[in-house]
């Protein structure tokens, strides 16, 4: 019996191999096609799509389940909420950047590595990331892995926070971009919902000139590109959005309107431990506060000379504008600021204990 596919902490994550092998026709035998069943463990580490080896054969590997994005009226706005298998889902998750500037040095196609990162997912009770489209689009080897942790992808286009050309030649190449990428990820059941891009959207007003062009990109080009390889997940514009922009009106008045679609929000200034003044929108798509890391990671980029947290090396590693100084009066709102951080020379426990702090 077939078993579906479900979310970290609503179900198992089954997976199954597809096999086709090609036989040369020799007296009159035709080709052979098989599929075997639920996939091994080895398996599991080898999902997404095979091209033909010197056997001849291909294997896929993929799983059952429907993924749907419910928004359905309701006074003053639409609901906002994902449902599998025909289960609403409370969606825990994150945004995930590269693991690395330099993506094969440790990042995506390390096993070992991305495996660690989604061991810390799934044990922290979350079932979504957001690819977030500042980025870039992930490899098999993660998204096989996301199959395996039952973590659902919203998977952005790599487009964002920009204003782009729509000229035809700019145009065939992101159509070339989605059609490859759509068609790669399809069998992936972790892939829950694609989004055309990253907060552009909200740079556009309804009825302004260059609102044709952003939606040609996007709703001429970039979704009907997707959904030209893939119908069964669903699509949104942008993020975030209303959640029910179209071609013949692609931006929205409010786009952060929170009785519609999703919401990004940064608590730079405010303070984190007051609930009250968080926004409560239908979803909350991308959210975040500032911390360091810790010391044993800072220690990997700083030199012995600038373990203090006021260092040029710590300045230049924040590039949000006046980020230390943010971190340091969200640090003042709830404790006593260690005597280390007026420090102007090299202390290793001081700066750790700042690190600390900001977390």
């Amino acid at each position: 019996m077939v078993q579906p596919w479900m979310p970290n902490g609503f179900g198992t994550q089954s997976l199954y191999i597809f096999q086709a092998n090609f036989v040369p026709k020799s007296n009159n035998s035709p080709g052979t096609v098989h599929s075997t069943g639920e996939a091994t463990t080895s398996q599991m580490t080898q999902g997404g799509v095979h091209l033909p080896h010197a056997d001849g054969g291909m294997s896929v590997r993929f799983g059952f389940r429907v993924v749907e994005l419910v928004q359905s009226p309701l006074p003053g706005g639409r609901s906002y909420f994902f449902r599998v298998n025909g289960q609403p889902i409370p969606v825990r998750g994150s945004n995930f950047v590269p693991y690395d500037s330099i993506e094969n040095r440790g990042g995506g196609g390390n096993v070992t590595w991305s495996a660690r990162f989604m061991r810390g997912l799934r044990d922290s009770g979350q079932n979504m990331i957001r690819i977030w489209g500042g980025g870039l689009y992930q490899t098999d080897v993660v998204l096989d892995q996301l199959d395996e942790a039952g973590v659902m992808v919203w998977q952005d286009a790599m487009y964002s926070d920009a204003e782009y050309q729509v000229n035809p030649s700019f145009l065939a190449s992101v159509t070339a971009e989605m059609h490859y990428n759509a068609r790669r990820m399809q069998p992936h059941p972790s892939i829950a919902l694609y989004a055309g891009n990253n907060e552009i959207e909200g740079a556009y007003s309804p009825g302004s000139p260059d609102t044709k062009y952003y939606g040609e990109l996007f709703f001429g080009t970039v979704l009907p590109a997707v959904l030209s390889v893939d119908t069964s997940r669903p699509t949104q514009g942008s993020s975030p959005s209303n959640g029910n922009e179209t071609l013949a009106h692609p931006v929205a008045a409010n786009v952060r309107d929170p009785f519609y679609g999703d919401d990004h929000k940064y608590l730079y200034t405010e303070d984190p431990f007051d609930v009250r003044i968080y926004d409560r929108p239908r979803f909350m798509s991308e959210f975040g506060l500032q911390s360091w890391p810790e010391l044993e990671t800072m220690q990997r980029f700083l030199d012995p000379d600038q373990l203090y947290y006021y260092s040029p090396q710590m300045v230049r590693r924040n590039h949000h504008p006046q980020g230390v100084s943010q971190i340091v009066q969200q640090m003042q709102r709830h404790y006593v600021l260690p005597p280390a951080l007026d420090n102007h020379t090299s202390n290793a426990s001081g700066l750790e204990a700042i690190l600390y702090l900001t977390q």
